[in-house]
C-alpha cells in the first residue's frame, strides 16, 4: 500500500465511502464510462466492481508500476472492464525518473471517451503548470456535461482560521507561484490552492463547479459532511460544460 492508509480496514472504508459519493453526489449511472486519474493501489476501485455493470468501464492511470500491476492481477482478471494502465509520468514524490513530463501528457484515449473522470490526492501532489495542463487533458475526454470530481487541499477563509489556531496536519505557510506547500523541501508532498484560483481555474477550463464544495477534515475542520462519507480532503465536482 504506497498510497494513502496502510490498513485494510480502512483501504475497504474509504472505497465504499467513495462509491456513495460516486452515487449520491456524482449521480454515476451502472453503465457509465469512468476514468480514474491516479488509480494507485485499487482503494477507490474494488467497491466500483460491486456496482459499475458488464456495460460499464473502468479505466485507471498510475504511474506507480506496482499499482498498475496489482490491480490487473487481482482487479482485471476478474472484471475485464476494468483496465489499468501505467504512464511514466515524472512526479518528484512517486515517480522521480518519469520519462514523462506531466505538462506533456496526454491520456491514451479517444476524444469524449467518458462520463465521469476522478481525481482523488493527485492535483494535492501537483504544481499550477501540470495542474492547467491535466484540465485541458480531462475536458479533451470527458463528454459534453460529463462530471469531474477533484479532491484538494482548499485554503478559503474557514480553512485559513483553522490552520491559524495550529489545527490541521499541515501549515501551507509557503507561498510557491499560485500554490502553498507545505514542505519547501519537498514541495510536491502537499500542495494547497486558494479556493477562488481553483474556481477561476475551471471557468478558463469551460467547467461549471457544482455547488456546494464539500469541505474536508484535513485542516482541523470539524467532522459534518464527512460523518457521512469520510472526506478529508476538499471535493469539488464540476460538469463539462457544453460548447
Amino acid at each position: 500500500m504506497f498510497d494513502g492508509t496502510q490498513d485494510h480496514r480502512i483501504f475497504r472504508e474509504n472505497g465504499n465511502a467513495y462509491l456513495r459519493i460516486y452515487m449520491d453526489i456524482v449521480g454515476l449511472e451502472p453503465d457509465a464510462h469512468m476514468l480514474d486519474v491516479g488509480s494507485g493501489i485499487g482503494r477507490k476501485t474494488v467497491a466500483l466492481t460491486r456496482y459499475l455493470t458488464s456495460a460499464g468501464h473502468y479505466e485507471g492511470i498510475e504511474i506507480v508500476a506496482a499499482g498498475v500491476e496489482w490491480c490487473t492481477r487481482h482487479i482485471t482478471s476478474r472484471y475485464p472492464n476494468f483496465r489499468f494502465t501505467c504512464m511514466d509520468i515524472r512526479n518528484d514524490l512517486y515517480n522521480p525518473d518519469g520519462s514523462i513530463e506531466p505538462t506533456d501528457v496526454r491520456y491514451p484515449f479517444d476524444d469524449e471517451s467518458f462520463d465521469f473522470v476522478m481525481l482523488g490526492s493527485v492535483f494535492t501532489h501537483m504544481l499550477e503548470p501540470e495542474l492547467d495542463h491535466y484540465l485541458s487533458e480531462i475536458f479533451r475526454v470527458l463528454r459534453p456535461e460529463g462530471k469531474l470530481l477533484v479532491t484538494y487541499f482548499l485554503l478559503n477563509d474557514d480553512s485559513r482560521a483553522h490552520l491559524a489556531q495550529g489545527k490541521g496536519d499541515f501549515t501551507f505557510d509557503h507561498e510557491h507561484g499560485s500554490s502553498y506547500v507545505n514542505d519547501v523541501s519537498r514541495p510536491l508532498a502537499a500542495v494547497a490552492y486558494d479556493e477562488a484560483f481553483m474556481r477561476s481555474r475551471y471557468a478558463a477550463h469551460r467547467f461549471e463547479v457544482l455547488e456546494p464544495i464539500y469541505l474536508g477534515t484535513w485542516c482541523g475542520r470539524p467532522a459534518v459532511w464527512s460523518n457521512e462519507y469520510g472526506n478529508y480532503q476538499d471535493v469539488i465536482v464540476a460538469s463539462k460544460r457544453v460548447l
